[in-house]
This record gives C-alpha cells, structure tokens and sequence, in this order.
C-alpha cells in the first residue's frame, strides 16, 4: 500500500494556490462534492426574504448630547 499523502498546495506567479488531492492515504479515490448546475443557479437566485420575511429595523439608541454625556469630566494636561 502506498501511504504517501500529496501536497495541497501549488504555486502560480509567485502565490500559493490550493488544491484538493484526488487520491486519498492508501490509494484511494476521493469523492468530490460537486455542486450541479441546477443547484447553483438556485443558490444564485435565494431570496431570503421570501422564507423569513422582511427584516425588522432596530430601534435607535438614545439620543445624549455631548454636553451631557462629558459633564463632570475633567481633562488633566501633564507637562
């Protein structure tokens, strides 16, 4: 048996590029998860909207002046 696991990586210009084996430890062939053409376009086109509804807006926060926010601070300049 051969148990000799090939590198992943490829180099292109200068850059690594990642790639998947196709043979396993052992020898043997990996399956790949391939996705068809049917199931990209409908990736291409989900809505989610039209499963979840529209999304709610968060209410705003509170407005505080700047006036209010630093009243009491005190900024101390040390030479």
């Amino acid at each position: 048996m051969n148990y000799h696991v090939s590198q992943t990586l490829g180099y292109r210009n200068g850059f690594r590029i990642p790639k998947r084996p196709d043979v396993a430890v052992g020898g043997m062939t990996l399956p790949h998860n391939r996705l068809s053409d049917d199931e990209v376009i409908e990736l291409a086109n989900y809505n989610p909207t039209l499963t979840y509804g529209s999304a709610k807006q968060a209410m705003p926060e509170e407005y505080v002046p700047s006036c209010v926010a630093f009243d009491k601070k005190v900024i101390l300049f040390v030479y």
